[in-house]
């Protein structure tokens, strides 16, 4: 578990794997979605953001 890096008071399990930052959940959105990212895949971060695109 690491410290969210826009919120440092906030602790996450989140974490881009391309960047190697941790985000906490209101943060959590891919910083560079248009870059190839080999991990996008097996990302929480990325399949979070999908899913909220389809639920509209």
């Amino acid at each position: 578990m690491g410290k969210c890096a826009r919120h440092p008071d906030q602790e996450t399990d989140y974490i881009c794997l391309k960047t190697n930052v941790y985000v906490c959940e209101e943060c959590m959105t891919c910083k560079d979605p248009t870059n190839y990212c080999k991990f996008r895949e097996s990302c929480t971060i990325y399949f979070n953001e999908k899913e909220g695109e389809s639920s509209d």
